[in-house]
C-alpha cells in the first residue's frame, strides 16, 4: 500500500491517486506537494538512434526521483518522438534543475533544449 504522512492522508479524496499515476500497490512514500512542474525536453532529430546508450542511466535517475515522491510521470511524445514531457511534485524548481544536471540524456547531447514551468493542479 502506498504510504502517507497522517496529515496528508485526508487530503487523498480531493487528489486521487490516479491523478498522479500512482497505483495502489506501490510501495513508496509519496509526499503530495501544492508545487508541480513541466520539464519540456527537445531532442535532436536522431534520439530514436543516440538513446539506447544512455536509456539506462535515464530510466534509473527517474526511478529515484520518482522513489523520492518528486517525480509523478513523464514520457516522451508519440510520433514524431522529438521531445518529452515529465511532472514533478516538488518543492522548487531547483530539484528539477538538479534532476536535468544528472540526466544522461542532457549531459550527452540529447537534449538540445529545455524548460520548466510552474504548474498549476486542480484537484478533481
Amino acid at each position: 500500500s502506498l504510504f502517507l504522512q497522517p496529515q496528508l492522508q485526508s487530503r487523498l479524496a480531493k487528489f486521487p491517486f490516479q491523478n498522479f499515476g500512482l497505483r495502489r500497490t506501490q510501495t513508496f512514500s509519496y509526499q503530495i506537494r501544492d508545487k508541480h512542474y513541466l520539464l519540456h525536453y527537445q531532442y535532436v532529430s536522431d534520439v530514436l538512434d543516440k538513446r539506447p546508450a544512455y536509456r539506462p542511466g535515464h530510466l534509473d535517475l527517474i526511478k529515484d526521483f520518482h522513489r523520492e515522491g518528486k517525480l509523478v510521470m513523464g514520457g516522451a511524445y508519440a510520433e514524431p518522438v522529438d521531445g518529452a514531457v515529465i511532472v514533478f511534485s516538488c518543492d522548487s524548481e531547483k530539484e528539477v534543475e538538479e534532476f536535468v544536471s544528472k540526466d544522461p540524456y542532457h549531459e550527452n547531447g540529447l537534449v538540445t533544449e529545455y524548460s520548466i514551468r510552474e504548474w498549476t493542479v486542480v484537484p478533481l
